[in-house]
């Protein structure tokens, strides 16, 4: 199994804020989350090892759409990697921290253009200016997965997916999960233990709007797994 670099494709913009993500990275029910067991197993699963590291991610705050904010929980559809050429297999997740049912602004997807894939990059992407995270694709229609608080959503990196418009009166709240094979870069395990240990996001996640740099409070109180996720203790 060769090894991903936990790391996004794009730095943080002001688009993705609208898009109700809350940079929000060390609360001690994220850590809680992120070194859940049953989580783990999943992973461990889909990649057919134990020992992996986890993504210090952020949660999704998606309030239902108004007016006097029109570009603000609208349905989106987008990959977060490039989809095109060879790559390792990869699997991403979504914790519910609330009840999602239709047209409240849950993760929704288009699971035509997963199973056709190639076919659709040779018909849609071919040109150079191809944009991946702003492929087009916000008319199209798909598929929305419902759940409730608790539930977890897992789906290939070659899916494109997203947000759906949030048409309800409350909001939707979740929390981005990611494993990977640890692989040995003696390097970002270091940087995982000072992102801990400081309470700061990741290189690659700062800059959004209303970002504390560092969080408040003292560090998340880590289990054993915990520790070995973010690679302080060893396998």
């Amino acid at each position: 199994m060769q090894h991903v670099r936990l790391r996004p494709s794009r730095a943080p913009t002001l688009e993705t804020a609208r898009l109700g993500i809350v940079p929000m990275h060390h609360a001690q029910s994220l850590w809680d989350i992120r070194q859940s067991t049953n989580l783990y197993q999943v992973f461990t699963e889909f990649f057919g090892t134990l020992q992996l590291i986890v993504d210090i991610n952020r949660c999704i705050f998606r309030p239902p759409v108004h007016r006097r904010f029109p570009n603000i929980s609208h349905g989106t559809i987008h990959w977060d990697t490039d989809p095109r050429g060879p790559k390792p297999a990869s699997v991403q997740a979504v914790v519910l921290l609330s009840d999602v049912g239709r047209n409240e602004g849950g993760f929704h997807c288009l699971p035509d253009v997963y199973q056709n894939l190639d076919a659709w990059l040779r018909r849609y992407a071919r040109r150079d200016d191809f944009d991946f995270f702003n492929p087009g694709l916000n008319d199209w229609k798909t598929t929305q997965v419902e759940g409730q608080a608790g539930d977890v959503i897992l789906w290939s990196t070659q899916l494109p997916h997203g947000s759906a418009t949030n048409l309800s009166n409350r909001p939707r709240i979740a929390a981005f999960v990611s494993m990977q094979p640890c692989g040995d870069n003696a390097q970002l395990r270091e940087s995982m233990k000072t992102w801990w240990l400081t309470k700061r996001a990741p290189d690659y996640w700062r800059g959004l709007p209303g970002q504390l740099d560092p969080e408040p409070g003292a560090p998340a109180v880590l289990s054993d797994l915990g520790l070995k996720l973010i690679g302080v203790s060893s396998w």
